[in-house]
């Protein structure tokens, strides 16, 4: 046999298992797709308060002012109850523990977005919505595993969030952003292998470039990053890392995301001004 002939062999396996393995992640896509419950999002107020707990008698307030903006996970999709307890609630509760402030929120959230659909159809209603803020000091978004899932490349979706950063940017130029990091596809519950595998490899891709955008759009204005990996958030007595969908965080997640927020706001001095 000819070295030509066993590269010839090799190709035609190579490109059998290739097949192989598109016929069974289309398979599984398809299954999921069909019976993952689609599950509401929070109900109740787009906006709260959460006082500082151990603020002294007579001391000064200081009030940290922060808009939620993001995909489901901002909608707060599947959360049994209101905001208070999706992710804008965590979010607040951790900035006030950490901070040492009061911290008034809103939030501007839409299941399915995409940092383009984020910058077109959610973020003009967050500017509306954040005008009862008086000001924005802290932006804290979450968006990217839509884009992933939709196959969208890093470079489109680099180009995409350089655009919803820079109009975040335009319309708060005090605040700081934070951005919610890569979520660990593989522990997902409602994505068999290899399925998982695929998604976690184009997620973790998207969220690489994600990263690069809002370090080198941000630096030098006083902005934050924040990354928090599944693998971090360790399920509490009594709550869930993920919801019914299998799919979407749970408490023990959104407490986990919403404390390396509150840390990065922290080392990001978000208060110093």
């Amino acid at each position: 046999m000819q070295l030509a002939d066993v590269a010839l062999a090799g190709a035609a396996v190579g490109a059998a298992l290739v097949l192989a393995l598109a016929v069974v992640l289309a398979a599984q896509a398809w299954y999921v797709v069909r019976t993952v419950p689609k599950l509401p999002p929070a109900e109740g107020a787009d906006h709260g308060f959460v006082a500082q707990a151990d603020r002294k008698p007579g001391a000064p307030a200081r009030e940290l002012r922060v808009l939620m903006l993001g995909d489901s996970v901002v909608e707060g999709t599947g959360i049994v109850g209101s905001h208070e307890d999706a992710f804008s609630g965590h979010v607040a509760r951790a900035l006030a523990r950490r901070l040492g402030c009061d911290v008034r929120w809103v939030c501007a959230g839409k299941s399915g977005s995409t940092a383009a659909t984020l910058r077109t159809e959610v973020l003009p209603r967050a500017k509306e919505r954040a005008a009862i803020l008086g000001r924005v000091d802290l932006v804290a978004m979450s968006v990217g595993v839509n884009d992933a899932l939709r196959g969208w490349t890093s470079a489109d979706f680099a180009a995409e969030l350089s655009q919803l950063v820079g109009e975040v940017h335009a319309a708060w130029p005090d605040a700081h952003i934070t951005l919610s990091g890569k979520p660990a596809i593989t522990h997902f519950p409602a994505l068999p292998v290899p399925l998982c595998l695929a998604l976690d490899w184009r997620v973790g891709r998207v969220f690489g470039a994600a990263r690069r955008v809002v370090e080198g759009a941000t630096s030098g204005r006083g902005a934050s990053y924040a990354w928090v990996a599944l693998e971090d958030a360790l399920p509490r007595p009594g709550e869930t890392a993920f919801l019914a969908d299998g799919f979407h965080p749970g408490g023990s997640v959104l407490r986990a995301i919403a404390d390396a927020i509150a840390s990065r706001a922290a080392a990001a001095g978000v208060m110093d001004g």
